[in-house]
């Protein structure tokens, strides 16, 4: 694919850049960007994620959006699908509301540091930074470890470093177009001894104050195209919550596993076209 087909002219422009891989199809590039909002919408809920694990490499491979592009958009239908996905979980009392506000002090500034750095960001250290981040998640959710069962108290040292916590996943939220509830699920499950279905709630709810924050600076900075958020995010509401209505219901470890398969998968897809076509090239794939 050229430069001219994947530059940042966005989701709306056929002729430039926004076309869908091999094709360029209009009728292909709105049935590929609904279909990414169910599944992105089903994740989020099934796992506590916001989606963008799923939604990154498919605005690229599939909508053909650029790669910065793509992250700041994903973070922007992110916050729609954590909202639906999260409603489950409140609902069902499985968010510590006293955690998420920690955790969500902290990464309101990541994400907007993270906003301020993404224009500058090399596009193929993201790529790759995406791909490293899919495999490291994977491999702790087939490690496993499960829920110790004691929840740890939250001591005034404890807080302050959940703040620091939550402005790490605010970054990583902004930079690679992700929640960060790949991160934030593991950390309180595994850090804080809390049940899993809890993790996943608190998890979304961290997610829409950092994709709020990240979305507002990557719309300065003109790294979102709107329509395809919005597609990406009206179409994943419904499943968002449907699938949060299933995690409370399934085993972790049978979720786990599916869900690393499932990275996997993706980070495979992803290393082999780096590797193929060295892209996304530096200077192919520059935002606008």
């Amino acid at each position: 694919m050229t430069a001219e087909a994947a530059d940042s002219t966005g989701f709306g422009s056929p002729g430039k850049g926004a076309g869908l891989r091999g094709t360029g199809s209009k009728r292909n590039r709105w049935i590929a960007t609904f279909s990414t909002g169910i599944v992105a919408g089903l994740l989020a809920g099934l796992f506590g994620v916001g989606g963008g694990i799923i939604m990154v490499p498919a605005l690229v491979y599939l909508v053909g959006l650029d790669q910065i592009r793509a992250h700041g958009t994903s973070l922007a239908a992110v916050t729609v699908l954590a909202v639906s996905s999260g409603l489950s979980y409140a609902l069902a009392g499985q968010i510590d509301w006293h955690l998420a506000v920690l955790l969500a002090s902290g990464s309101v500034f990541g994400a907007w540091f993270g906003a301020k750095l993404l224009p500058s960001m090399n596009p193929r250290s993201a790529a790759i930074a995406f791909n490293v981040l899919l495999v490291v998640t994977a491999l702790r959710m087939l490690i496993g470890g499960g829920d110790s069962g004691t929840h740890r108290s939250l001591t005034l040292w404890l807080s302050v470093a959940l703040v620091v916590a939550g402005a790490l996943v605010g970054l990583l939220a902004s930079l690679l177009g992700v929640g960060g509830g790949a991160v934030l699920v593991p950390l309180m499950v595994v850090g804080l001894g809390m049940p899993t279905a809890m993790a996943k709630g608190t998890s979304l709810a961290v997610i829409v104050f950092s994709s709020v924050v990240g979305t507002v600076g990557n719309r300065r900075h003109s790294n979102v195209d709107v329509s395809a958020a919005v597609m990406v995010g009206l179409s994943g509401v419904v499943f968002g919550f449907i699938g949060g209505q299933i995690s409370l219901g399934l085993s972790d470890r049978v979720a786990d596993i599916t869900f690393a398969l499932l990275l996997l998968v993706v980070a495979t897809k992803m290393a082999w076209d780096l590797r193929r076509d060295r892209a996304p090239r530096d200077g192919d794939l520059q935002p606008g």
